[in-house]
């Protein structure tokens, strides 16, 4: 995940090593006992209005070309991690980020590279990490950081952006719900739902580029089994997304015509594109991640047949 807190946490990854050596659907929507658990936080709001990622508060840059917020969430609502990333160009961006731990981050992280700051009345950790400076600090479990990215001066313009954050104890979060306009479909009531988390990307002004849903499955959402993403790319062609270096054949689903991904190293397709008018969806299985690669088990492969078979589009 590129996010910015996954990021900080390989630091924590490294620091250990080293101390160890259904039913009907709506529009877009998915239905069953599982889904209904879900509990909605504050509606979503333009990705240009938002003013922090529970209690830090910070501005957003005064130009930006796109913005992205990723939230994931506990099957019952809860924030688990929240990101706002403002593009400011193709190798420019900041990132605002949020995420409850159960460690100690900033303990876990002292012996890696890095200086401390004070910035609105707290310590942050700065590292220099893959040409991104990222700075974090820690408050019980919650943790909140700020990564800057830029081709030159960026350790300045991250040490600008801290000093334009600020904290206080307002925790309401504007989230962005679980609707795809354009697709049904019905998620497996026989499957244990741990979380899902949301991924919209906007032009400046407000206008959706790319959104993502994925639903993830395990009885341990720090631990789970596999996963679902069901993803809209707007204005553009499967042959503009199709890897140069990948090959593809057609396969009809349920009545849909799909360009799938051929890969001979796994047990069955696993990615699913489909050209709806203008925009592209993406059906995908994204099994389960170790940190260092992506397992896809029998398991998987039988829900995600059964889930792909339930996707239709308007």
């Amino acid at each position: 995940m590129k996010k910015l807190l996954a990021l900080l946490l390989a630091l924590t990854m490294v620091a250990a090593l080293a101390a160890c050596s259904s039913g009907p659907t709506g529009e877009s929507g998915a239905s069953g006992s599982a889904a209904e658990e879900v509990t909605e936080a504050p509606g979503p709001q333009t990705i240009a209005d938002e003013t922090g990622v529970m209690k830090m508060s910070f501005s957003a840059p005064e130009t930006f070309e796109s913005a992205e917020r990723f939230i994931n969430m506990l099957a019952d609502g809860t924030i688990k991690e929240k990101n706002v990333t403002f593009n400011i160009s193709d190798d420019e961006s900041v990132t605002y980020a949020y995420a409850t731990e159960g460690q100690n981050m900033m303990e876990a992280a002292e012996s890696q590279e890095h200086e401390t700051a004070e910035y609105a009345g707290k310590t942050f950790m700065i590292f220099n990490y893959d040409g991104a400076y990222q700075s974090f600090t820690q408050d019980g479990e919650d943790v909140f950081g700020v990564e800057y990215t830029a081709p030159e001066g960026g350790r300045e313009k991250l040490d600008a952006a801290l000093n334009g954050i600020s904290f206080t104890d307002n925790t309401d979060a504007a989230t962005d719900d679980t609707e795809i306009e354009g697709v049904s479909y019905t998620l497996d009531n026989t499957l244990p739902l741990a979380a899902y988390s949301t991924t919209v990307t906007e032009t400046a002004a407000g206008e959706l580029t790319k959104k993502s849903v994925m639903w993830k499955f395990g009885a341990d959402p720090d631990d789970l089994d596999f996963r679902f993403v069901v993803r809209v790319y707007k204005n553009t062609t499967i042959e503009a997304l199709h890897k140069e270096d990948k090959e593809y054949e057609d396969k009809e689903v349920n009545g849909v015509t799909y360009s799938v991904l051929v890969d001979s190293n796994a047990d069955a397709p696993y990615e699913y594109m489909t050209q709806q008018g203008s925009d592209v969806y993406e059906i995908r299985n994204s099994g389960k991640s170790s940190g260092w690669g992506t397992t896809r088990t029998e398991e998987s492969f039988a829900a995600f047949d059964t889930f792909l078979n339930t996707v239709s589009f308007k």
